[in-house]
């Protein structure tokens, strides 16, 4: 991922259907522009689509689809997603989030 690091205390959780189940199961370990490495349990399958809902510490969310393009088992479980549908308002917004 472009200018992957580590997070500034975001937190994740992935939105069941219709946004009205939230599943706050694994954790960010990484997070870009372009994607994300969220560390946690393998319960998603590699393509499948999903909505996650990024808090950061300043108490706002923001809500992007993503897709998982890696599954990564062993010592540090988790999947790699990357932002699907992003628009530029949303990259901007990413992008001052992370800074």
């Amino acid at each position: 991922m472009a200018g992957s690091k580590a997070p500034p205390d975001v937190r994740v959780a992935v939105l069941g259907d219709a946004g009205e189940a939230r599943y706050p199961m694994f954790e960010v370990a990484e997070i870009a522009t372009d994607g994300a490495f969220l560390g946690g349990p393998l319960l998603l399958e590699n393509g499948e689509e999903i909505a996650v809902e990024l808090s950061f510490p300043d108490d706002s969310t923001l809500t992007l689809r993503a897709q998982v393009v890696d599954i990564a088992s062993g010592e540090r479980p988790g999947v790699r997603v990357i932002w699907s549908g992003l628009g530029d308002d949303e990259r901007a917004l990413l992008e001052t989030k992370l800074t």
